[in-house]
């Protein structure tokens, strides 16, 4: 019995996602309306009550742009330092195999994604790895265009002997 209210918020929320009604955010919003309803049809709503979830509401939502404005800020520094920039060099001058690159940064998601909230991580190092990815892809259209230049040239002088 004391079950039901949480089975019925959960299937709201599986049930429109699978019958196709709503997208994860919409599924998230039915939930939550949900739980509103059955709060109001239960009796265990009062107006303290909503002041305080607000309250808290109000409080996670600070905290979380606090984090975005901090990973904003150290993006900003990282741009300052040119680190990006310092990021490429460095991987240009290893001459790592993009797969070698791709590996990494995967790895340093991992790690990051263990202490940090993700959008703050994706503004903290999403240009550097952006630079690193468009410098990777520069770099192969170099060779796949050196390869078929190389390519029609031997055609040609094969066509002419």
């Amino acid at each position: 019995r004391g079950m039901v209210p949480f089975v019925v918020i959960i299937g709201a929320v599986l049930g429109s996602m699978y019958a196709g009604i709503a997208t994860p955010t919409e599924a998230a919003a039915i939930g939550a309306v949900s739980a509103f309803a059955l709060c109001l049809l239960r009796g265990k709503l009062s107006w303290r009550a909503l002041m305080e979830i607000a309250y808290d509401s109000a409080k996670v939502t600070a905290l979380l742009l606090l984090i975005v404005v901090g990973a904003g800020i150290f993006s900003w520094v990282f741009d300052y330092l040119r680190l990006p920039r310092e990021v490429v060099n460095l991987i240009e001058g290893a001459d790592f195999s993009p797969i070698v690159v791709m590996g990494a940064m995967v790895l340093i998601y991992l790690v990051l994604g263990m202490f940090v909230e993700s959008i703050a991580m994706m503004l903290m190092i999403g240009a550097a790895f952006a630079m690193v990815v468009m410098t990777i892809r520069k770099e192969r259209r170099a060779e796949a265009a050196a390869k078929q230049s190389s390519a029609t040239l031997e055609e040609i002088t094969s066509c002419n002997s």
